[in-house]
């Protein structure tokens, strides 16, 4: 396969090596200083685009939320483990100049066209699976709306849905403006950009709060430490074995960003540079780029790594507790607007039917109800929260009392998205309904009531213990803002949009060219042709661009579902169906540069620990129904 960018081969410096001679600028020797091969790197950059996405930004935060410091060790895990089967996909790539779908096509089992069946199953599973990024195109209308709305500023855009809509429209004429020449040495320096740009802030985000420590967000040696218990806790274990093999398939290398690794290589030169293996030397130049192509999975996995431990760590500190914070004034950054939910309470205090929000306010104490009615009472336009009122609400969160099913029927199924109970809540209310209040734990009482006062409440008054929703990039800032403060509002934000787009911009990309590869494998195009390669990636990609801009204006509200969703059937389908062709290549690579004997055994224990965790996920989630002990 050749290059797309003739810079990208037989040139001095564009990747860190020198030709071999003036006669043979079909290859190049590769570097050999640690300078040299990280100047040569450049595909890890673009799978860190989408490696370090939505499943950093959103999931993680979101299971973090729901579980806290407990899952810290399926976090790293996820990151971690898939170093080896990178590594092997590249390597049988590089060495035998095949792309993804050439390579597979290798592996035993029935063919279509002369197409391998696991590269046209994973196909199908890898467009279910990027339904992610409908999700992410979602968020990303979102995060700009809620930085500059368009509601009412532009003829004709008078709703907050209207505004985000037309934000998803803006984005999708941007990628599409950007991928239109799809050169790789593009894609790569903008990616470098967007990966800087969140990588640097959430990593200072984490000093900060273990520099500066916040009595509110404490990170403490225990609390990590739990996070290495490899238990699933003791809220919702079913859901918590859910969200493990979510992030098996959200974190680190995923299986879908080790699919499209071997087009980046190859558009990059590396197997360009190993030249013909009939050539001279060609078994020294191909170890020393394999050499290249380690470091440059590392530095992917070890970026991945770093910055999904931050996004953790700061997100359990900030979201992880259900009680309401209480800041030094008496206010708390969980009430978006007191007074709202002050009118709420006490307004149902008169209500002759026995609703959520009169149980809330039956609940109360007496100097709790006083405060309620001080809150709704008052002719200030911005009501703060006062301690006396945090402190009755927070005692409810932790009471055995205040839940009973005909009181908060309603939220099993509101009308209103933002009155509807989360799904761990509807989970621990169905146990108590089924074996009483006594069934669960503490910390599980505390989620289930949390969630029932954010139902009750609604979004528009108070934020959710688990963030979400269309504004849920918004909602995340409070990663930053409750520990820089409110002037780091905006670098979030510029963080979230380069998180977001950044995966936006390499999945689209990415999924012109594997449908490409598939089409040429099975004969429909020529591959070598550029010119009718270049056209097929743009049909796809334009195809996949428009599906996302579809599922942004007309199917989510919760875009942290389709998130959370494909990225769970990543984990749970495509990633067993890859990692069995990895392994059949990576035995099958050419002898003279096939693994050692000792990373065949790290590849075969990286195998079995994802299929154990697989297997012991899916097992539990089957056996515990989702959600029991």
């Amino acid at each position: 396969m050749a290059s797309d960018d003739p810079t990208l081969s037989g040139s001095e410096d564009s990747q860190g090596g020198t030709p071999a001679s003036s006669g043979s600028p079909g290859w190049k020797a590769p570097p050999r200083s640690w300078g040299g091969t990280l100047l040569a790197i450049g595909p890890a950059i673009v799978v860190s685009g989408s490696v370090i996405g939505s499943g950093e930004l959103i999931n993680v935060p979101v299971q973090a939320a729901k579980f806290g410091f407990v899952l810290f060790w399926a976090v790293i895990l996820s990151c971690v483990i898939k170093y080896f089967l990178q590594v092997e996909l590249g390597r049988y790539c590089l060495v035998h100049n095949r792309t993804t779908i050439q390579a597979l096509n290798q592996c035993p089992g029935p063919k279509f066209r002369g197409t391998g069946w696991i590269g046209i199953i994973y196909l199908v599973g890898y467009t279910l699976s990027v339904v992610t990024v409908g999700g992410i195109l979602a968020s990303t209308a979102g995060l700009l709306d809620s930085v500059f709305t368009l509601n009412g500023v532009i003829p004709g855009i008078g709703s907050a849905v209207a505004s985000k809509n037309a934000w998803g429209f803006v984005s999708f004429v941007i990628v599409f403006a950007i991928l239109w020449k799809g050169v790789y040495g593009h894609i790569e320096k903008l990616i470098a950009l967007l990966v800087c740009g969140f990588s640097l802030s959430v990593v200072v985000a984490l000093f900060l709060l273990l520099l500066f420590p916040d009595p509110r967000y404490p990170i403490s040696l225990a609390s990590v430490s739990s996070g290495w218990s490899f238990s699933l806790g003791d809220i919702t274990p079913g859901l918590a074995a859910i969200a493990v093999v979510s992030l098996l398939g959200a974190l680190g290398t995923t299986a879908n960003e080790m699919f499209m690794y071997p087009y980046w290589i190859l558009e990059k030169g590396y197997a360009d540079n190993v030249g013909p293996d009939t050539e001279d030397g060609w078994a020294e130049r191909a170890r020393g780029w394999i050499r290249v192509l380690r470091v440059d999975a590392g530095a992917a996995t070890l970026l991945a790594t770093v910055i999904t431990a931050a996004y953790f760590l700061v997100g359990s500190a900030v979201f992880s507790t259900d009680q309401l914070t209480v800041n030094p004034d008496g206010s708390s950054p969980e009430i978006k607007d007191w007074k709202r939910a002050c009118t709420a309470l006490q307004s149902a205090s008169q209500s002759e039917t026995n609703g959520p929000a009169k149980q809330i306010w039956s609940s109360l104490t007496p100097d709790g109800q006083a405060s309620i009615r001080q809150g709704a009472a008052s002719t200030e336009t911005e009501v703060s929260s006062d301690e006396v009122g945090l402190a009755a609400l927070n005692a409810l969160i932790g009471s055995r009392d205040l839940y009973s099913a005909e009181a908060f029927a309603t939220l099993r199924d509101g009308e209103d998205d933002n009155q509807e109970i989360a799904d761990q809540g509807a989970t621990l209310a169905n146990q108590v309904d089924a074996n009483g209040i006594d069934s669960l734990t503490a910390n599980e009482v505390q989620r289930l009531n949390r969630m029932l006062l954010d139902a009750t409440l609604g979004t528009e008054a108070i934020v959710p213990t688990v963030p979400g929703g269309m504004s849920i990039v918004h909602q995340l800032s409070r990663i930053y803002t409750d520990t820089y403060g409110a002037w780091s509002y905006g670098i979030f934000m510029f963080g979230g949009f380069c998180t977001l787009y950044s995966t936006i911009i390499v999945v689209v990309a990415a999924s012109g060219r594997m449908w490409t590869d598939l089409l040429s494998s099975m004969g429909v195009i020529n591959y070598e042709d550029a010119t009718a390669r270049r056209r097929f990636n743009r049909i796809f990609q334009n195809l996949y661009l428009l599906a996302f801009l579809g599922i942004t204006w007309f199917i989510p509200s919760s875009p942290e579902i389709l998130v959370i969703m494909g990225q769970t059937i990543n984990g749970a389908f495509n990633t067993p169906l890859l990692m069995f062709g990895i392994a059949w290549l990576a035995f099958h690579t050419d002898k003279r540069l096939r693994m050692s004997r000792t990373t065949g055994i790290l590849l075969i224990v990286t195998i079995l620990i994802i299929a154990a965790c697989l297997l012991y996920g899916l097992g539990l989630t089957l056996t515990a129904g989702g959600g029991g002990h």
